[in-house]
């Protein structure tokens, strides 16, 4: 039984490292641009041709979270203990609440207001 779990240990470490040297081989990590409570966002680029992305590891639980975006999965790795997404990151962009800040505190409906067409 020693051996088979020997083997196991070995082989998801070969495996996790593996994955982490992939990640690493395309993209560069920059500098942190926010965390919550799911995980983390990186602000990076795609080394391939200096796309700017933004990497997001999110901590793997057994809970479902939804969410809409608007931004294009470029990429993603699955680690043992995280997922790491990389998403398109349009340069300049802003977070929403920072957007609503700096546009007087609140928006108007027309600028709220998503339309969804076929």
């Amino acid at each position: 039984m020693c051996m088979y779990v020997n083997f196991f240990v070995f082989f998801f470490c070969f495996c996790f490292c593996f994955l982490v040297e992939q990640f690493e081989a395309k993209y560069k990590e920059q500098f942190p641009l926010g965390n919550g409570g799911c995980g983390y966002v990186f602000a990076g680029y795609r080394k391939s041709d200096s796309l700017p992305v933004s990497q997001t590891y999110i901590l793997i639980k057994n809970e479902s979270v939804g969410t809409s975006v608007s931004v294009s999965l470029l990429d993603w790795y699955e680690l043992e203990n995280e997922l790491i997404l990389v998403l398109e990151r349009p340069v300049p962009c802003d977070d929403l609440f920072t957007y609503i800040l700096l546009n007087g505190g609140a928006l108007e409906e027309s600028e709220a207001k998503v339309s969804y067409s076929s």
